[in-house]
């Protein structure tokens, strides 16, 4: 191996471990953020979902779906697809 593949390669090294020391860097501060997030553990959800499929600028329900007992192949194509709550599980219920 010539002098100069070996200034290369060691090049290559120190930058690979540079860039894996800012990735676990990043993941650090990603995890901390999470970690800093309230989480709502009493949410509960009641298996249902809400298929929304994007219209312009808004959206248009097009039903809903529960994988438990709905026919996939009744499932339409979708743009967004959330979660319905148990609302009694909601901290501020206000009657929606």
């Amino acid at each position: 191996m010539s002098i100069k593949a070996f200034i290369v390669a060691h090049n290559m090294s120190q930058e690979t471990l540079f860039l894996k020391r800012r990735i676990n860097q990043f993941r650090k501060r990603l995890m901390d953020f999470w970690d800093s997030i309230e989480q709502d553990a009493d949410v509960k959800y009641t298996g249902w979902f809400v298929l929304l499929k994007q219209n312009g600028d808004s959206f248009e329900v097009l039903g809903f779906f529960n994988p438990d007992i709905s026919e996939p192949e009744i499932e339409p194509e979708w743009d967004l697809c959330l979660p319905i709550p148990d609302l009694e599980s909601l901290r501020e219920f206000m009657g929606w």
